[in-house]
Order: structure tokens, then sequence, then C-alpha cells
């Protein structure tokens, strides 16, 4: 049965500071718990991926589980971890997500993809300014991006940053 209400939506304040900066943060979404079981869990998948010896799985591009690395920089990711792991399968159909996106997107919410990102401490890559719409166009303007940090992101780890 599908529920037609959403437990977990956003405030009325967050949906107007959306609709007025285009974007929103939505803190606690998960438990700090949720956050170390999650963060344990995409180690393990990088681990894993990172462990296979089948070059298709393994390699320097935009594929799962590679390892970019430039200078003495590092950055580990994976495409589509739904694909990979139950855990992080999961999570993009939580409800604590997918009840927000709808109050963002309508209910019509649908995955376009998924992408993992490990930063090693003292040694991760930096991402360079840029907009995701141009990269995935989509009707009506409602393409949006989520993003879950397990760890801490605080101004001195480089976190991310918007410009409304």
């Amino acid at each position: 049965m599908i529920a037609s209400e959403k437990a977990h939506g956003l405030t009325g304040e967050e949906i107007a500071f959306y609709k007025q900066n285009g974007y929103v943060l939505a803190k606690g979404v998960f438990t700090r718990e949720e956050a170390a079981l999650f963060r344990e869990e995409t180690h393990a998948l990088a681990h894993r991926l990172m462990s296979v010896s089948d070059p298709s799985v393994r390699s320097e591009g935009w594929t799962s589980g590679a390892k970019v690395t430039d200078l003495r920089r590092e950055l580990v990711h994976c495409h589509n971890v739904q694909f990979h792991s139950a855990a992080l399968a999961r999570l993009i159909i939580d409800p604590r997500l997918t009840d927000r996106a709808a109050d963002i997107i309508g209910p019509n919410v649908q995955l376009h993809h998924t992408k993992m990102f490990i930063k090693p401490p003292e040694r991760g890559a930096p991402f360079p300014m840029h907009q995701d719409y141009s990269y995935f166009p989509h009707e009506n303007h409602t393409m949006i991006a989520a993003t879950i940090h397990f760890d801490d992101a605080p101004i001195e780890k480089g976190c991310i940053r918007v410009v409304p």
C-alpha cells in the first residue's frame, strides 16, 4: 500500500528557503549512529571494489571503484552505489530522503544516478566550482541533487559550498 501522507517532509520555512535560494540544508535527517554505519558501508564498498582485479570494475576513469590520483591528492568514487550495496540501496528510498525531495519537485521522484566520493584526510581531491544542471538537463527544471555527508564537513575540511 502506498501512503499518501509524508511523515518526513520539509517545513514550510525550508520550502520557502529552497524556492528563494535554490538549495536547502536539512540537518539531522539520519542519526549519527546511522551515519556511522553508512560511513562504514561506503568504506567497505570502496575496499571491495578496489580489490577486484577485473579492469572493467576498477579503472582510472569514472567507473565503479575508480581511484583518481592527481599529484598527492586522492579521490575514491563509485557510481550507482545502489547496485553494489543493499544498505545504500535502502538509503536512497528512505522516506526521510524521498519525502523531502517530493516536497521540492513533486510526488514523481525518480532516481537518475548515485555517486559515492571518499576523500581521505589530508589528501582529499577538491572539486572545482560547477553546476550539475548543465550535465543533467530535465524538463520542468525538476532535477535536484541530494548530498549526504557521513562525516562532519566543516569549512576546515573543505565542505561543499553553494552559490544561490
